[in-house]
């Protein structure tokens, strides 16, 4: 009874602190995320980054194309469901539990795919223009239903946006 308690106590903990500094998991649809890789017109090789990947899906979605894929995630839970999921594609997914507000991306970055809430989105634009100038290339934005203020999407097909971020 006590390490349930704790499980339950802990999962609640977590599900706080996510929603704190970023969104709280909500999945993307399957049909987005066919949206979201093909507006961003990556190759195989190429590499996506997944801010607050939830359960991996994108990350799988990629792999499946030969993508390399790297998510940040903070709920420990849905970090094992990705690592479960991507089980076959270790050699193109990487998840790491970490908040991704305090990670540098992997200069090969070419993507970053994000689900963020509104609030978050001008503190996401500095920190991108940051990352893009670090990497010494414009990077693509993949927004999932939420506009990057300040900025015009390169592509757009519907509630999935494409901006080039550069530093």
């Amino acid at each position: 009874m006590v390490v349930f308690a704790a499980v339950i106590v802990a999962i609640l903990v977590s599900f706080v602190a996510v929603v704190a500094v970023g969104a709280p998991y909500v999945p993307t649809r399957r049909e987005d995320i066919e949206k979201a890789l093909a507006i961003a017109r990556l190759k195989p090789g190429d590499t996506i980054i997944d801010l607050g990947s939830g359960d991996g899906r994108l990350l799988l979605a990629a792999a499946k194309r030969g993508i390399h894929a790297v998510g940040y995630e903070l709920n420990p839970l849905l970090v094992l469901v990705t690592k479960w999921r991507c089980r076959k594609y270790g050699h193109l997914v990487q998840v790491r539990m970490r908040d991704f507000w305090r990670v540098e991306l992997p200069p090969e970055t070419d993507a970053v795919f994000v689900f963020l809430a509104k609030p978050f989105m001008a503190r996401l634009s500095t920190f991108l223009s940051a990352s893009s100038h670090r990497t010494q290339k414009p990077l693509l934005l993949i927004s999932y239903g939420f506009e990057l203020p300040d900025h015009q999407p390169i592509r757009q097909d519907r509630a999935v946006l494409c901006y080039q971020i550069k530093g």
